[in-house]
């Protein structure tokens, strides 16, 4: 009998190999389809979410279907319906009106009283647009996604005249330079000797990263982490090795591109081999969590896992496709992340210019973006993930201004999760809040965007007269034994000591890591 037990059991593990080699790929599919639906419904239904559509929908195993009933839902419009194809994300029957709906002069007409003085271009240039064209653009090769190596990152590089020190501006999701000319003047002349400025990868002159034409307008990437190597790569082939070491180097970042900045900080911080590179970083309503209305974030998170899953990852994220005559039209205005009417009208009008244009060095069409796709919409939350994760110090001194109500968003950020993130993670940091300012705070009114670039300004000369900030050292492990009877305590006791707390009950668990001054 033993023995008898012992060839089944030698036979079994033999048998499952044969049965699951012989099963065909798309049985295994839908097993795996299965589990990423059983995921999906347990999240919906925790948000008191999950309709009859959806259920009938994840029955029939309806991408579609499931994603058009969830749109219903949340966002009480069809958004794969008979005027959209999920497939290729071609918009039917697109209203030529729009076109009408573009003049700047009908805005201006519409607010007389909203009138911002833009920045006055330095001697010889006639415009701050031209003042940055005249500027040096250059192009970095991506070594971030392996299976494509002819990637190229373009970046601009702006001599200064100043002594205070070089300056990386990162902008945010969908942003390219051209449209911080006025921001990158303003640092101009406030006197940093080098300034630089990245356009991400799928944004600006930068590589798209899909190939066809009809799809340059999307903003997708392959990973976020690509965002983070790409950063990595900049800061010390290009920023470290062209700028002076004997004077300050900081960092200023908006939104999306403070993400990736906390991406690369908290990448830093975990390899022990790296010093800290700036003086000192000002982020502007920094993404730390995404609002994702009108979608509860898990849902959302969920909904881009499904597409991600299904092969949709260059597929719109729900309710973010739009015609470029949609996304730039005058509309648009009162929505927009800020109120300033000469600032927007400026960069919509760009995007006009630009729109039929082939630029970069993979001569894609058009300078401006539309809405992400839902493997873009993944990635945000991957890096929300990465963050909340992160278990570290970062000793940078780092300014964020914050816009809006502090407790809730500013639209598109969640500014609770930002001040939980400085709390748990920032050594020596400070929040300011522009309670009156939409999302963009430096294209904002003039009295509004005047006091926070001043602001910047002020933190950045503070921390110029400092020496550079030293890493905080990684919190020590001390086991969950971790005594030693020999010593009578920790066995590391140069990182550990014992602290007993309320509930241990037994000495190992009362060796904790001694506090640092992180």
């Amino acid at each position: 009998m033993a023995n008898k037990l012992i060839k089944l059991l030698l036979v079994l593990p033999m048998a499952c190999m044969f049965l699951i080699a012989s099963t065909d790929a798309a049985n295994l599919r839908q097993l795996s389809a299965s589990n990423m639906w059983n995921m999906v419904k347990s999240v919906f239904m925790k948000e008191h979410a999950l309709t009859s559509d959806m259920l009938h929908a994840i029955w029939n195993n309806d991408v579609n279907g499931f994603l058009n009933a969830a749109c219903q839902k949340f966002a009480n419009v069809d958004c794969y319906g008979n005027d959209r194809l999920l497939l290729d994300n071609t918009l039917i029957g697109e209203n030529v009106n729009l076109l009408e709906d573009m003049d700047t002069k009908d805005l201006l007409a519409k607010y007389p009283n909203n009138r911002d003085e833009i920045a006055k271009a330095p001697f010889g240039y006639k415009s701050v647009d031209e003042w940055l064209e005249g500027q040096e653009r250059l192009y970095m090769t991506s070594t971030a996604d392996e299976k494509s190596s002819d990637e190229k990152v373009s970046y601009m590089k702006i001599k200064g005249f100043g002594e205070k020190g070089s300056l990386f501006v990162v902008p945010g999701q969908s942003e390219p330079c051209a449209k911080y000319d006025e921001i990158l003047l303003d640092y101009y002349y406030a006197g940093y000797s080098m300034i630089y400025c990245i356009d991400h990868r799928g944004q600006g002159y930068s590589s798209r990263l899909l190939k066809n034409d009809e799809e340059h307008f999307k903003n997708h990437v392959v990973s976020s982490d690509h965002f983070v190597t790409d950063l990595k790569s900049f800061i010390d082939t290009i920023f470290v090795k062209e700028t002076d070491d004997t004077k300050p180097r900081f960092l200023a970042c908006h939104s999306m591109g403070c993400a990736i900045t906390l991406g690369y900080l908290t990448n830093e911080y975990n390899d022990a081999k790296s010093e800290t590179v700036f003086h000192a970083i000002a982020m502007n309503a920094p993404l730390v969590k995404a609002n994702t209305d009108p979608f509860p974030y898990p849902v959302a998170v969920a909904i881009g896992e499904v597409m991600s899953f299904f092969g949709l990852s260059e597929n719109y994220a729900p309710t973010k496709e739009k015609s470029f005559q949609q996304s730039y039209a005058n509309s648009n205005f009162e929505g927009s992340t800020t109120s300033s009417l000469i600032r927007w009208t400026r960069h919509r009008d760009r995007c006009i210019n630009f729109e039929n244009k082939r630029i970069g060095e993979d001569e894609h069409v058009g300078l401006c973006l539309g809405g992400v796709t839902a493997g873009m919409a993944k990635e945000f939350f991957d890096l929300n993930v990465g963050l909340e994760n992160f278990k570290g110090k970062i000793a940078t001194p780092v300014l964020l201004q914050v816009a809006g109500d502090m407790e809730t968003t500013d639209g598109l950020v969640m500014n609770q999760e930002t001040v939980k993130f400085q709390e748990k993670a920032l050594v020596n940091s400070k929040v300011t809040n522009y309670r009156a300012s939409k999302h963009q705070i430096w294209w904002e009114s003039d009295s509004i965007r005047s006091n926070a670039l001043g602001e910047v300004n002020e933190f950045f000369e503070k921390y110029a007269k400092e020496a550079k900030t030293e890493r905080c050292p990684k919190p020590a492990t001390c086991g969950s034994w971790n005594y030693s009877w020999r010593n009578w305590g920790c066995n590391d006791s140069s990182n550990c000591s014992y602290q007993y707390k309320f509930g241990d009950y037994h000495l190992g668990m009362s060796c904790r890591p001694k506090s640092t001054s992180c």
